[in-house]
């Protein structure tokens, strides 16, 4: 929003020193992270995320609707979330931490400056407001990460080229007179580290602020973004923090009960049991609590892993087998024929292997019976193919 101006590390030539009309100068930068752990989420938390956790505390700390809840408690929540909704505000906590936004918000109309000059500024509503610096674009790359890498957390390096400026001329390309064949910049292969946070998510972004390189002199880096794009799994499917997978399972076993093993994404083994005499029902659901994936920013917590059973029946049966199932199941209900005259018409069944197939090919019988059907209206009209038509003139 602010291209490469304030937060870009010099938007404002000479800094905040008495050519700004007697500001103080540039706060100290901090690494605060308190309103972010107050909430729960990590710095790179989108906005939904935030409202989310947010509404989530809120809720349980609220004085009038919760026992031992306390004001102090809820209030430091609120304060919280007023600075991390609002794009401006976040940008300079993350740059000069709680300091800088407690005298900044505190500022009314005085004329001593401080940040409440930096929020006109960046609001575009005071007579102070610099031009923006221009910068370069941003350097967009994808990476394919796998789902073990999105559970557990991972840290991938990847060697990208860039052009910096060349040392001996100061990326000008020209000192004292003299040109350089550089022109002001150099080319130069840099090794980043992409940190896979736990519980990212497909199309999860990762930046790296004015790590671009040059485009060309005078002009600031552009960021490196990386895209995370989630590889498919054999095992699991993901659906947000959740986890799901297939399980195909014997006639016997959904009868019986059964017992399988899951290999989970951070290596542990976890042993499936059913109880015995509870049924499987075919594409039946059951669940696992809290085995899904971690919830990004709050990786203590995690979704659910769902299973989906497909029981699989026999072709076919014997009829000492028939006979034994007939003894141990229920018997089936005694099937009545409806009240009619004539004697009920034994039919057959044929199996169908792909229904897909069989509709594709009634289809194409139905268009084939269609034609025919216009065929032979056609020959009856017209006294058949080839056939003069007799015309009826009126006397």
């Amino acid at each position: 929003m602010f291209g490469g101006g304030f937060f870009g590390g010099g938007g404002f030539p000479g800094g905040f020193g008495e050519s700004m009309g007697g500001m103080p100068g540039r706060p100290p930068k901090s690494n605060d992270t308190k309103y972010y752990d107050i909430l729960g989420v990590s710095k790179d938390a989108s906005d939904s995320e935030i409202k989310k956790a947010h509404r989530k505390l809120a809720l349980k700390h609220h004085p009038d609707k919760n026992q031992g809840a306390t004001s102090e408690k809820f209030k430091e929540i609120n304060q919280a979330y007023e600075v991390l909704k609002d794009e401006e505000k976040r940008k300079i906590y993350d740059q000069y931490g709680e300091d800088a936004i407690k005298e900044g918000m505190g500022s009314g109309g005085g004329g001593g400056g401080g940040m409440g000059d930096i929020f006109d500024i960046l609001s575009g509503g005071g007579r102070r407001q610099q031009p923006r610096e221009r910068r370069g674009e941003n350097v967009v790359h994808r990476l394919k990460v796998s789902l073990e890498e999105m559970y557990s957390g991972a840290v991938r390096k990847l060697s990208l080229s860039r052009n910096i400026k060349c040392d001996t001329c100061s990326g000008k390309g020209t000192k004292s007179g003299k040109r350089y064949q550089c022109e002001g910049l150099l080319p130069e292969k840099k090794i980043f580290e992409v940190h896979i946070e736990k519980g990212h998510k497909h199309n999860a972004k990762v930046v790296l602020r004015g790590e671009a390189g040059y485009s060309e002199p005078g002009i600031l880096p552009g960021d490196v973004i990386f895209v995370l794009e989630q590889k498919p799994h054999k095992t699991f499917k993901r659906i947000q923090a959740d986890l799901v997978i297939e399980k195909d399972i014997s006639l016997t076993e959904a009868l019986c009960g059964t017992s399988f093993y899951v290999q989970h994404l951070d290596g542990r083994v976890l042993e499936v049991l059913t109880h015995q005499g509870v049924v499987i029902k075919p594409d039946s659901w059951k669940c696992i609590n809290e085995e899904g994936m971690p919830v990004h920013g709050r990786p203590y917590e995690k979704g659910n892993l769902y299973i989906r059973f497909s029981v699989k029946f026999p072709e076919s049966l014997s009829s000492e087998e028939v006979q034994q199932l007939r003894q141990v199941l229920p018997a089936p209900p005694q099937a009545q024929a409806p009240m009619s005259e004539d004697e009920p018409e034994q039919v057959h069944m044929r199996p169908i292997n792909d229904m897909e197939d069989e509709l594709k090919q009634r289809r194409q019988y139905t268009r084939n019976t269609s034609n025919e059907a216009y065929d032979s209206d056609s020959e009856e009209e017209g006294g058949g193919r080839g056939g003069q038509r007799v015309q009826c003139a009126q006397q």
